[in-house]
């Protein structure tokens, strides 16, 4: 899912990867897809491609995890559930009507793969219809750029202006609505933030504590996205 770069030679180049905030990554290679109908049955299916710890320099990339559900529901009734975060290797089988579907997935890396988002959630609610060739359904996530170090702390206690960044569907002029909030015990209480051109101002955690981002995006053709990064990042 990763483009290439090109360096020039004889020049020095630094890229930083493997640091927070680690989340879903949407581009035009990675999302949720419909797929085309199968030659001989016509079946479709629903199918992701989201790097769910994509880092936080927007590296694509994958983790090992401890435990994974991602649960399709349609018209509000769950239809079924499987244990693939969204890597492609179990999509969902879907009927030929037009109907409003919601995916939702958790997963959960110990702390001894990455201290930092040992749990995303995401639900994505869209509508979707037959289609004749694969096509990208209308998702859309968050991706939060904190100036962190290698070991993906910040400063303690110190006020920071954080950019916030809305991909997929509702990015762009097609953004109805994006509600942010944080927590500072784990998602047990969440406060909500102001998003102040593109960025929301927080206080960095204390030392060895961490940081959880929520957040709510909705398009303008009312396709709806949740997401939760659970110690997106820590004080130092």
């Amino acid at each position: 899912m990763a483009e290439p770069k090109r360096y020039q030679a004889g020049r020095t180049y630094q890229e930083t990867f493997n640091t927070g905030v680690f989340g879903p990554l949407l581009g035009e290679k990675s999302g949720v897809f419909r797929t085309a109908p199968h030659p001989a049955t016509g079946e479709q299916q629903l199918v992701g491609a989201l790097p769910l710890f994509a880092d936080g320099k927007g590296h694509a990339g994958f983790s090992a995890y401890t435990s994974a559900t991602s649960t399709l529901y349609r018209n509000g009734v769950k239809v079924t559930e499987n244990d693939d975060p969204l890597s492609g290797w179990k999509p969902f089988t879907v009927d030929s009507t037009y109907a409003e579907y919601r995916l939702t997935t958790s997963v959960k890396r110990s702390a001894k793969v990455a201290a930092t988002s040992t749990r995303i959630d995401t639900s994505f609610t869209f509508r979707s219809k037959p289609v004749t060739a694969t096509t990208a359904l209308p998702v859309s996530t968050v991706r939060f750029a904190v100036p962190v170090d290698l070991a993906s702390r910040a400063p303690r206690g110190k006020p920071v202006r954080i950019p916030v960044t809305v991909q997929g569907s509702a990015a762009g002029k097609n953004l109805k609505s994006l509600a942010v909030s944080v927590s500072y015990d784990d998602g047990r209480t969440w406060q909500r933030v102001k998003v102040d051109n593109g960025r929301i101002s927080v206080k960095n955690p204390a030392k060895d504590k961490a940081i959880s981002f929520l957040a709510d995006v909705t398009d303008k053709q009312g396709n709806h996205a949740k997401l939760t990064i659970h110690n997106a990042y820590y004080g130092k």
